[in-house]
């Protein structure tokens, strides 16, 4: 009823449950306490009386309006206001048996409910208090201390004596009072620990100056206090109070023991919030492995119950013993409850960070759980295993030598049984196994967070199993995977689970089948052409999920290829249900998708990949949506691809001959060129890759004549010639002028006119100026080779005037001209006059003529005529 009235009761987002119900005379009596959030509310409390006639003459509350969004977390925990309480009550124990047990302080909401106003609500520990003498005097009762700031809110006498006049309890002295307390009150005072920490993956990752978590200190008047997650412990002090800082001690490790540990003094004052720094940015690597190895063990430890839970196996491990810094190097090692890592030197980090002490812990953890054992490296995988796991990382010992670089990795391709192998070797597929299950699972799920939560269970869960090897553990995680109690049927994550074993060899529970090539490992072999009669009827869906068609219940196949090229499975006119195929590389467990196909020909499938000689393919048959049934299966090997056709060679100067061709091939992995002197035998001239329609032949002879052919091929062969091609380079190439600059002259005719021997002239004249009669006229020559020899020939004449001028013919070199003929002649002789060029001169080239006299008042216009100019290479 009274949830039924909650605002006219002001009972706020409070619950209320049922504590009395009972019959006074004609009425039921019914008391509810008050609650929030499952904390009862100190005092507050809703009443109802319900009359047998059916009248309610009373219902009421005296309950405080607690808030929907009050916060009900504590700052400090139980064993401080413990602490307090015991401060407050300013007494020791008695040492004497108390009249009750000693009940744990619980959480609660306290309030004055006795307040003539409105009253102020809080969250606090109601801490009991018992400190009886043997004779019987001394108090007992309870404290209220505020949760979220350590103040004693108030002081509940709970010891109910006689009072009577000769009571020998009488005299006893009375509780204290916080009235009485607050003469001399102590301060609750907060303590932060913070360290420079390696808390990276890596070894030679930098310091971080982090809160020391879980790390047990003694405090003078008080003992051992134990930081909170963010470093922090509270105290109620009176006066100043030194603590001092040894060997570290923590709640899931004794104290640290080697060389450099971080040590000091630190006094706190009353009410005064102060830090403990532990060591500085550039603290040694030896006095970090202290604070490291603190942070690692306890991370671990945490991790472990997170899974395991508070188990007698993991208090015990909460005892290890840790020594750092041994004098030697490269290693770390664990030994009856306790790990042990070495300082750095001989090319090796020091030892002590992330993955490594979580290693050596795993090794602990193992122990705790039944004993090591070492078959097929199994408590060296359950070791990396913990270290991977806890920081989600496939890399084991990253920076243990080289920075970045890890001992070991989870990406391993370790098969079971690794034979011969040492046992950190031998234990990598156990790890392997579990590292690529947490990744496939988060691919599946698409969801990392689920994947780590699953593999935390399926995985670390099982080391509970005490398995003695590698298959022992994997059938462990199958059955902590399963759900109905029959592995026969498969698990939830079966497929995951069995392709993760394939990738390292790993023996797996099967699900029962009647087909015999049900799993990959099974494969049934295919040779070319019709095969068969096969079934799916009975078997399972395997794993990788189908990436067509929906399809289910499948058996595999395997296929050796021995040529390259085109490979075709089909079931076309094989079957006469609802088929599905799907073709991969790879090994089973490392797979990858080559194809996938439904329907090729009408509800049957076929499917064509690519394939290399000497590589072995997985095929799988299954039915859309699970159809089941008999089948065949027709494998078409590859064929040597098609023939190239039109095949042209042309003459590209003298030592050089193009070809070209079409390529009709799409299965060819190259093609062969062949040449020929004769046109009757022919050798290999060079191989190209897929897919070229040309080559240029260069190197070759002047005025030769080659024959070509040419044939595409693969693995399975090459395939016919095309037509036979042929070209004969010439003796030599004559390169003539295609452009001009005129200087100072008078020119008659274009250039074209100057290539070739015809006797048709360009008239080039001298132009008189400023009382000088001169001719300056360039031609360029285009595309003159580097190579072979290159000569200037050109066949020209001159007019006889009064200055009677010669012409000098120039060829430029760099950035000047060099003289390389003179025309004297008066008549077309045709003989050509030449010059061979030198080495430096090719591409373009500019010829220049000049006359061989413009001095003051010389008269007279003088004329060269040119019929033909040009550079021969050869």
């Amino acid at each position: 009823m009274p949830l039924d009235h909650r605002e006219l009761l002001g009972l706020g987002a409070s619950g209320f449950r049922e504590v009395i119900g009972s019959r006074m005379g004609q009425t039921w009596t019914f008391t509810y306490q008050q609650t929030f959030l499952g904390l009862d509310v100190i005092g507050g409390r809703a009443d109802v009386r319900v009359h047998m006639k059916g009248r309610v003459p009373m219902f009421g509350s005296m309950a405080f309006p607690v808030p929907a969004e009050f916060d009900v977390k504590p700052q400090i925990d139980g064993d401080v206001a413990r602490a307090v309480a015991w401060q407050a009550l300013g007494q020791t124990p008695t040492g004497a048996v108390q009249p009750a047990a000693d009940k744990a302080p619980r959480l609660v909401i306290w309030g004055d409910v006795q307040a003539v106003d409105v009253s102020p609500f809080h969250l606090a520990w109601e801490v009991g208090v018992s400190n009886v003498a043997t004779e019987g005097s001394g108090p007992i009762g309870r404290y209220y201390v505020h949760a979220k700031t350590g103040a004693v809110l108030q002081y509940v006498n709970d010891k109910h004596e006689c009072g009577l006049d000769g009571c020998n309890l009488a005299a006893a002295p009375a509780a204290p009072t916080p009235a009485a307390l607050a003469a001399t009150p102590p301060a609750l005072t907060t303590v932060t620990v913070l360290g420079w920490t390696r808390t990276g993956i890596d070894a030679l990752d930098a310091l971080v100056n982090v809160p020391q978590v879980g790390l047990v200190l003694n405090v003078p008047g008080i003992g051992a206090v134990t930081t909170n997650a963010s470093g922090q412990f509270t105290i109620d002090i009176a006066t100043a109070t030194t603590i001092t800082v040894g060997n570290l001690d923590g709640r899931h490790h004794n104290p640290i023991t080697g060389a450099s540990a971080p040590s000091g003094t630190f006094t706190v004052n009353p009410g005064v919030a102060t830090t403990i720094q532990l060591m500085t940015s550039a603290a040694t690597v030896n006095a970090a492995a202290h604070t490291t190895t603190a942070y690692w063990v306890d991370r671990t430890n945490e991790y472990a119950r997170s899974i395991l839970g508070d188990s007698a196996q993991l208090n015990t491990a909460s005892g290890i013993g840790v020594t750092v810094n041994i004098a030697s190097t490269c290693n770390a090692y664990y030994n009856a409850n306790t790990i042990n890592f070495h300082q750095a030197g001989g090319g090796c980090s020091n030892t002590a960070f992330s993955t490594v002490v979580a290693h050596e812990w795993g090794h602990g953890l193992d122990d705790r759980y039944g004993g090591i054992s070492q078959t097929n490296g199994l408590s060296e995988g359950w070791g990396d295993i913990i270290g991977c796991y806890l920081l989600d990382t496939p890399n084991l010992g990253s920076g243990f030598q080289t920075a970045g670089v890890p001992l070991r990795s989870g990406d391993n391709t370790t098969q079971y049984p690794c034979t011969g192998c040492a046992v950190h070797t031998a234990g990598q597929s156990w790890m392997g196994f579990a590292w690529k299950l947490r990744n496939r699972l988060a691919t599946t799920y698409a969801n990392r967070t689920q994947a780590i939560n699953v593999t935390n269970t399926i995985v670390v869960g099982t080391i509970a199993a005490n398995a003695l090897n590698e298959a022992d553990a994997v059938r462990e995680v199958f059955v902590a995977d399963d759900n109905d109690g029959n592995l026969a049927n498969g698990t939830p994550n079966y497929n995951d689970l069995v392709c993760t074993c394939n990738q390292h060899s790993l023996p797996y529970p099967g699900q029962t089948s009647s087909v015999p090539n049900d799993e990959c490992a099974a494969a049934t072999a295919l040779g070319n052409g019709l095969s068969g009669q096969f079934t799916t009827v009975g078997a399972s869906t395997s794993a990788p999920a189908w990436a067509c068609g929906s399809g289910a219940n499948d058996a595999w196949f395997s296929y050796a290829a021995t040529t390259t090229g085109s490979l075709t499975v089909s079931l076309c006119s094989q079957a006469t249900w609802d088929t599905v195929i799907q073709a991969f590389s790879g090994a089973c467990g490392t797979l990858t998708s080559l194809g996938c196909n439904d329907d090729s020909c009408t509800t049957q499938s076929s499917l064509t990949f690519s394939v290399t000689a000497g590589q072995t393919y997985r095929i799988r048959v299954g039915g859309f949506n699970g159809a089941t049934g008999a089948f065949r299966l027709n494998v078409t090997a590859p064929a040597v691809p098609a023939t190239p056709t039109g095949l042209a060679a042309t003459a590209a100067g003298t030592t050089q001959v193009n070809l070209t061709w079409t390529d009709a091939a799409t299965t060819e992995t190259g093609y062969r060129v062949e040449r020929s002197t004769n046109g009757a035998t022919f050798a290999l001239a060079t191989t190209l890759g897929a897919n070229p329609v040309s080559w240029s032949d260069t190197g070759r002879t002047a005025n030769t004549t080659y024959w070509y052919r040419v044939a595409a091929t693969n693995a399975a062969g090459n395939s016919a010639y095309a037509n036979v091609a042929s070209a004969t380079t010439p003796a030599f190439v004559d390169y003539v002028a295609t452009g001009s600059v005129a200087n100072h002259g008078t020119i008659t005719g274009a250039i074209s006119l100057t290539h070739t021997d015809n006797a048709s002239y360009q008239q080039l004249t001298e132009r008189t100026a400023s009382g000088r009669n001169s001719l300056q006229y360039d031609w360029t020559i285009a595309n003159v080779p580097a190579t072979g020899t290159r000569t200037l020939r050109i066949q020209a004449y001159r007019t006889v005037c009064a200055d009677n001028d010669s012409f000098i013919i120039q060829v430029k070199s760099g950035t000047a001209f060099v003289n390389a003929v003179t025309v004297t002649k008066t008549s077309d002789d045709n003989v050509y006059q030449t010059y061979v060029l030198p080495s430096t001169v090719s591409g373009t080239v500019t010829v220049r003529v000049i006359d061989s006299d413009d001095r003051l008042n010389v008269t007279g216009n003088d004329s060269l005529f040119v019929d033909h100019l040009c550079i021969r290479a050869q």
